[in-house]
This record gives C-alpha cells, structure tokens and sequence, in this order.
C-alpha cells in the first residue's frame, strides 16, 4: 500500500456502459482515487453513445496523425464492426488551444470539420504573450476569412454549449 499512497491511482471506467462508468466515479474517489479515466475500446465498443460530445484539446495532439494507423489496424484485427477510427474522430469536437502552427491545423483538417472547431486558449496555463501569438498564428495562417476563425468557433459554441456568452472571443 505505500507505493499506491506514493504515487497515486486512477480508476479505469470501461465505456459504453455509460451510466454504469458514472455511477463508479463516486466510489472511485471514495476508495481514494486521484481520477478516473474512461476507456475507450471494451469488447470493440469505441466511444460509440451518439450522446456523447468529446472535445479534445490542443487541436487534437497526435490524432490527425495516428488516424489512419487506427484504420489500418482495424483493418489488420478484421475488426468491422462499429464505426470506424475517422468516423468516430469526425464526431468529436477540437479545442484550438496550444501552440498552433500551419502543419497542426492542415493535419487537424484531416479528421475534424469546420462545424467541430472550437477555441481555447490555455490562459490559466499559458502566459498571456504566449496566447497573443497563438492568436496572430490563427489569424495569419487560418484558411479563408468567410467565416473568420474567430466567427467559426464562437458559432460552434454556441450550438455546442446552448448558451451565449457575455463577452466575444476578441482578446488584445
């Protein structure tokens, strides 16, 4: 047990039992769990509720580039049941958090549509120049200008969230 209280735990919560997974997390963090993670393959079962709305941040990190691995690998495993890895990543939402370059958001383009975009800036962690220059990267290097990015996002959030914020995205 002194290794457990050294370093800590998460407790794993198999989907798609979703209410299940959720009634687990109370008894997770009364057990003493630091979090809990959701999996997301059980018995070939990838994040498959309609319901659900991931958002995924910093652009999608790696996804855009490990997605047509998971294909192939789906593929090789003859596993053809259930929606495939670009359908379900074509269902989730992408924060534009992090430090974007051009190759991040060509890469994202590949598995996200525009309706799936939204803006994050990482403020609490990341220092306010550091966001400005984020935001000059997306201003310069975003495809089009109809709608701005800036447009696009704060409209995805507001059919993502069902709410209208009381102040617009424009930071200076």
């Amino acid at each position: 047990m002194r290794l457990r209280n050294a370093l800590g735990y998460f407790a794993s919560l198999p989907l798609p039992d979703i209410d299940g997974a959720l009634d687990e997390i109370g008894h997770a963090f009364t057990d003493g769990a630091d979090g809990v993670i959701w999996m997301t393959n059980t018995a070939g079962h990838y994040l498959g509720d309609p319901h659900l709305r991931l958002i995924v941040p910093h652009a999608g990190g790696v996804l855009p580039l490990l997605a047509d691995r998971l294909e192939l690998f789906a593929t090789l495993s003859e596993d053809t049941h259930g929606p495939s890895a670009s359908e379900l990543l074509h269902r989730f939402y992408y924060d534009l958090a992090g430090t974007l370059t051009q190759s991040q958001i060509t890469a994202l383009s590949t598995i996200a549509t525009p309706e799936h975009l939204l803006y994050g800036s990482d403020y609490v962690w990341t220092r306010h120049l550091h966001v400005l220059r984020a935001l000059t990267t997306l201003d310069t290097t975003w495809p089009g200008t109809d709608p701005t990015w800036r447009q696009l996002t704060t409209r995805n959030a507001h059919q993502l969230l069902g709410a209208t914020p009381n102040q617009t995205n424009n930071v200076t």
